[in-house]
């Protein structure tokens, strides 16, 4: 299943301050939580996009039932790591790139435009098996 656009990476924490603003105590917590984890389990396999934002959603309100503390230091702390995550991934995705010989990264984005100016005229593309053309 693809989908156009991509999922807000804000929409996880936005949803968790929701589920937090509840202030719910241990046992009516437990039926929410079970839905939102239901939820993730559901679409996880599909679309890991949309399954990041039902992912954050269970996971702050069960560490605040574990250890609470202020909401907003909370929402905070976890702001702060994905912005440290989202860094390291761009980090070691630009090092690996860099790492890839020059003529290879060439070759690389030739098979990718020459596939995509074959699937515009409905010639095979990079998914279409040998001796089959799209249609």
């Amino acid at each position: 299943m693809r989908t156009r656009g991509r999922p807000c990476r804000a929409c996880g924490p936005v949803v968790a301050a929701g589920v937090l603003a509840l202030d719910l105590d241990a046992y009516p917590a437990v039926p929410v939580l079970a839905v939102l984890q239901i939820a993730t389990e559901l679409v996880i396999g599909r679309h890991r996009g949309v399954a990041m934002v039902v992912i954050t959603p269970p996971a702050l309100p069960m560490n605040q039932l574990a250890a609470p503390r202020p909401i907003g230091q909370l929402l905070w702390d976890r702001g702060v790591e994905t912005v440290i995550g989202a860094a390291v991934a761009c980090a070691v995705i630009l090092l690996a790139a860099r790492q890839r010989p020059a003529d290879q990264r060439l070759s690389i984005r030739l098979r990718m435009s020459s596939s995509a100016a074959s699937n515009a005229r409905g010639g095979p593309g990079l998914n279409t098996p040998p001796g089959r053309r799209n249609t």
